[in-house]
């Protein structure tokens, strides 16, 4: 039996021969296409970090401000009850005039924060969503419901927990389309903390959950981003296949699951480029900036001291090598180029089972080529795991000049220019995040 397969990516041919064999095709003629490129900015677009303004003093947020000035994301999560304080106010506004961030805001009934609902209705809520709406990416139902919800509580006349929560997330969504100032900014599901929380929470009879985008949280210890099991759960709940944002992801060097500040720098850095381009996730939302206040854990991207840790180090300039749009603070807008991408006729050979890959392209025409690997840094007992590099080659059609940005011990991405333009490079490729600037030979 023979088969001819046209793919637009040569790099799932293993899968594809695998999948000939077992198959009993004895034939199988794959034909290589280019492969398309998307958007640098679609790449900066898709990050975004979380934030507790509340926690820092005015010196220290100050410091917090310039790490997120320089890290170069968009996007921050904190909470909407937030805005109702002249002074972290002030913050969110400061952080969108200085950077054009905007705020992915919570919206739970939790403690004193002028969220819950008032004779059964919401509508002071959009009000506070309308006041702040050129500052806002999206509101976000209640955070993870099954640690924070209050028991006692009789919302919408319900006594157990999940149908409060689903009463609380479906009038927050109905309250805020119904409004004429919010209805056109997308309103997130609520996000459990565990994976398992939307699957026992209606394993048999599943709500309709009113939402534009659903939400969940990822935090996977010291092994490598497997999160498929969390989109099934999530998907069988809300039962849709909407968009997703992850709101919460992240790595800590202190109790269960702690790695490395080292492991933390490889994992974070690798989960950039992952849930970049995986299954409709829009935004990944990186835990937290500035130092981690929570006991017992530490999942922060800077240290104690407020110095940067290798993972900012790592993430900011990546972003920074990646980045192809500026704020222009005067305007209050972007300015970017608009351009088509182009695609890249590439194949790796070699020692490449251990990696994904992911391709963008700048207006310029310069193509970045990432190397993403799917190898263990971690121990079990949080200790790294040392692994050799991986020996592989890139070839294309015609000539072109390549410089290898390989991360440090430190975060750095240094450069290494990989001589005079050719069709093919052999390389090496570590346990990181590896960059590839190719550009076109002149």
């Amino acid at each position: 039996m023979s088969l001819s397969i046209k793919i637009a990516n040569p790099l799932t041919l293993k899968f594809l021969l695998t999948s000939a064999t077992l198959a009993g095709m004895s034939c199988l003629n794959v034909v290589a296409e280019p492969t398309a490129a998307r958007k640098a900015d679609d790449f900066v677009e898709a990050q975004g970090v979380c934030v507790h303004v509340q926690n820092f003093n005015d010196q220290q947020w100050q410091q917090v401000k310039k790490h997120l000035g320089d890290l170069g994301i968009r996007y921050y999560r904190d909470g909407l009850e937030h805005a109702d304080n002249p002074v972290f106010l002030a913050r969110y506004q400061d952080l969108y005039d200085s950077f054009g961030m905007k705020l992915l805001a919570v919206c739970g009934p939790y403690g004193n924060d002028g969220l819950q609902p008032v004779n059964g209705s919401l509508e002071h809520v959009a009000a506070k969503v309308a006041k702040i709406k050129h500052l806002i990416l999206a509101v976000e139902g209640p955070n993870e419901p099954e640690y924070f919800w209050h028991d006692g509580w009789e919302y919408g006349g319900f006594k157990d927990r999940p149908s409060q929560v689903v009463w609380y997330q479906n009038l927050l969504y109905d309250t805020l389309k119904k409004n004429a100032e919010t209805r056109d900014i997308p309103v997130t599901s609520f996000a459990a903390a565990r994976v398992e929380t939307p699957y026992n929470w209606y394993r048999e009879n599943k709500p309709d959950l009113h939402h534009d985008i659903a939400a969940y949280h990822h935090y996977n210890g010291t092994f490598l981003p497997n999160p498929d099991d969390t989109l099934k759960n999530v998907r069988e709940y809300y039962q849709s296949n909407k968009p997703f944002y992850l709101t919460e992801h992240g790595y800590r060097i202190r109790g269960d699951g702690q790695v490395s500040q080292k492991a933390q720098m490889k994992l974070n850095t690798r989960s950039m480029a992952f849930f970049y381009d995986w299954k409709n996730n829009q935004k990944t939302f990186f835990y937290v900036a500035g130092p981690d206040s929570a006991d017992g854990e530490d999942y922060g991207l800077a240290n104690k001291d407020f110095t940067p840790r290798p993972t900012y180090t790592s993430m900011q300039q990546v972003i920074s090598l990646v980045n192809d749009s500026k704020w222009n603070p005067s305007l209050k807008k972007w300015d970017n180029v608009k351009f088509a991408p182009e695609s890249l006729d590439y194949t790796v050979t070699g020692e490449k089972q251990d990696f994904g890959w992911r391709l963008i392209q700048k207006h310029n025409g310069e193509f970045i080529l990432m190397a993403l690997p799917y190898i263990n840094v971690a121990n079990r007992d949080g200790s790294d795991l040392e692994n050799p590099t991986r020996a592989v080659t890139l070839s294309f059609k015609s000539k072109f000049k390549v410089t290898q940005y390989q991360c440090t011990d430190s975060g750095v991405y240094q450069p290494k220019s990989l001589g005079a333009a050719a069709t093919s490079f052999d390389v090496k490729l570590p346990d990181t995040l590896t960059l590839f600037s190719i550009s076109p030979s002149k």
